[in-house]
């Protein structure tokens, strides 16, 4: 059996606001304007434009086998997400009526420098697949693996490859448990797996990034020019957390009382972390 699942969200936002010029409101009683209620700022128009759009496609393979008291249940699939997000700003003053809508009506000499964000993408490409047995529902076994790869991480590491194993044991499935009645289940289990996490890394954190808008002197005159904004990293990886967890589940009492109790383990490795660059680098911080 195959299933193929696509998802597709797109996002458009735009809001437009106007600040007219306002006269000052007369007191109802005396007939006086009330100071501070009169706008002294020019009229003024602002725009706001966002664009998101998120895309999710997803293809699995399922396939089940039982013989006797075995029962194997298999999984595999792949998964491809595409992210894109951006944003623009603008704003005028000064126009000559209020009942203009059009901001290009607005005076050339006040219009605000565009402002906004960066256009960010993002894609991630995944396989997976996950193996089950069991056998006679008293000892089971679980095999999960996952590959990822990234955008955010220069191509020399930007896959990673995470397993996790799981197993249980029903032990009031055994025969030398039929007698103890008011056990109704008893289950031991343990399992450990690997998770890759992308959270803390920018979207171009391996890309060196230039700035403009600095100015440098020379000959006392001022010169327009570009800095660097940020140093690669093309060393960032996947940050890996291990999960190693140890467990108990009792049902007794015709399942009246139910007790669970865990013990594990999580290790983190690879963390990513920023820092701050000292200015001798010459890096705007």
């Amino acid at each position: 059996m195959a299933l193929f699942f696509n998802l597709f969200i797109y996002l458009r936002l735009k809001s437009k606001s106007y600040t007219g010029n306002r006269s000052a409101i007369n007191d109802f009683t005396t007939g006086e304007p009330i100071p501070g209620t009169e706008s002294t700022s020019p009229n003024s128009m602002a725009m706001h434009w966002i664009s998101n759009s998120t895309m999710l496609t997803t293809l699995t393979a399922k396939y089940d086998i039982s013989f006797g008291k075995h029962v194997i249940n298999l999984l595999a699939g792949t998964s491809y997400e595409h992210y894109n997000y951006e944003r623009l700003y603008s704003k005028r003053t000064d126009f000559v009526s209020d009942g203009l809508e059009d901001i290009e009506q607005g005076n050339e000499v006040s219009k605000e420098t565009p402002g906004g964000s960066p256009i960010v993408e993002s894609k991630m490409l995944s396989y997976f697949g996950r193996v089950n047995y069991s056998w006679n529902d008293r000892y089971l076994l679980e095999v999960n693996v996952r590959a990822d790869g990234s955008s955010r991480f220069y191509k020399d590491n930007r896959w990673g490859v995470f397993p996790s194993v799981s197993a249980g044991w029903r032990i009031s499935e055994e025969s030398f448990m039929k007698p103890v009645t008011w056990i109704n289940n008893l289950k031991l289990r343990a399992s450990y797996g690997t998770l890759g996490n992308i959270n803390n890394v920018g979207y171009y954190d391996y890309f060196r990034l230039m700035s403009s808008g600095s100015n440098y002197n020379f000959s006392d005159t001022a010169v327009k020019g570009v800095v660097e904004a940020q140093i690669p990293n093309t060393s960032l990886g996947w940050e890996t957390v291990a999960l190693t967890d140890i467990g108990l589940d009792l049902d007794i009492l015709d399942n009246k009382l139910s007790i669970s109790a865990d013990y594990y383990i999580k290790n983190t490795s690879d963390i990513l972390l920023g820092y701050n660059v000292p200015r001798e680098t010459g890096t705007p911080v």
